[in-house]
């Protein structure tokens, strides 16, 4: 990762972390173009996280029972 990379990834985390309480464990960004595009790994909450399991909240998200 260069160093416009971190720099970014680190603004993403501290702009996460200011408004939604919480930052992701890990995160990589990937400039292409006029694109940044941030992969983030441990960013659900612990209610999103439950969301996303039960068979309710994947109906929530459209998945309807498909597995990820």
């Amino acid at each position: 990762m260069n160093k416009y990379e971190a720099e970014f990834s680190n603004l993403v985390r501290s702009f996460r972390k200011r408004h939604m309480g919480k930052g992701p464990s890990k995160i990589t960004t990937t400039f292409c173009k006029n694109w940044a595009i941030c992969e983030m790994e441990g960013n659900l909450s612990p209610v999103e996280k439950f969301m996303a399991t039960a068979m309710t909240g994947n109906n929530c998200f459209g998945l309807h029972g498909q597995k990820w």
